[in-house]
């Protein structure tokens, strides 16, 4: 296995493991008022993971085949150099299924923050409630 490929198996074994402490953590504290910090960082760190997966995708489709499509775009009729083991089609649905998943990501990472708009004002609601406003 290539160096690039542990440091990718390692990294996805690290970010599973952050998500099992958060969850844990989330059961640990049972409060609201991490709630709107927590969203924050759940944001942040889905829009790292969703940059992550383009790049991703992007790197699934061997350079010679981008280029191939670039010069096939340019140069109709022109000969393409040997197609790896994958079909045009195939590496096509390929990065754009990779590019799919981390518009996922993406949105809800802005789902992360919609969430947090509504909940700041009813929690600072439920505060007042409490102190007796």
């Amino acid at each position: 296995m290539s160096g690039a490929a542990t440091d990718i198996s390692g990294a996805t074994r690290e970010l599973r493991s952050a998500a099992i402490e958060f969850g844990e953590a989330i059961d640990a504290a049972g409060a609201s008022d991490p709630l709107p910090a927590a969203l924050t960082q759940i944001e942040e760190a889905l829009r790292a993971v969703s940059a992550s997966v383009h790049a991703l995708a992007h790197e699934a489709v061997p350079a010679s085949t981008r280029r191939n499509r670039a010069a096939a775009n340019g140069r109709q009729g022109q000969p393409l150099a040997a197609e790896p083991s994958l079909s045009w089609e195939q590496q096509t649905h390929l990065e754009t299924t990779v590019h799919d998943l981390a518009q996922e990501f993406s949105r809800c990472a802005r789902s992360c923050a919609q969430a947090r708009k509504i909940v700041l004002p009813l929690i600072a609601a439920g505060r007042d409630a409490a102190n007796g406003g």
